[in-house]
């Protein structure tokens, strides 16, 4: 099942490569848990080196799935792969308690 995406930038504007990445990794997170719908994800940038380079990356991620949306939001990190990847295993996390606590509610 094909995942919404939508990509949007806070401060900064996401460039290709950076769009790419986060296209496979909720790509990835789609295919595992292929009850996602919608994903919005928003790339910030809250700290800039004095040449202009971004200093820090942060990533909010805005997830439905059938009976509920989840919110994502982790501290910002020093490098674009930490922070993807930090922000997407929180949002596994996240999806495996909701989809336990959602089957426990059935069963009963």
């Amino acid at each position: 099942m094909q995942v919404a995406l939508e990509i949007s930038g806070h401060g900064h504007r996401p460039t290709a490569h950076e769009e790419g990445a986060i296209e496979r990794e909720v790509a990835r997170l789609g295919a595992y848990y292929g009850c996602l719908l919608d994903c919005h994800v928003t790339l910030s940038v809250p700290y800039r080196h004095s040449n202009g380079e971004p200093g820090a990356w942060s990533f909010r991620l805005a997830l439905v799935v059938p009976g509920g949306e989840l919110a994502v939001a982790r501290p910002a990190r020093s490098h674009f792969d930490a922070a993807l990847r930090d922000a997407f295993e929180a949002a596994a996390r996240q999806l495996d308690e909701f989809l336990r606590e959602r089957q426990a509610g059935t069963m009963l």
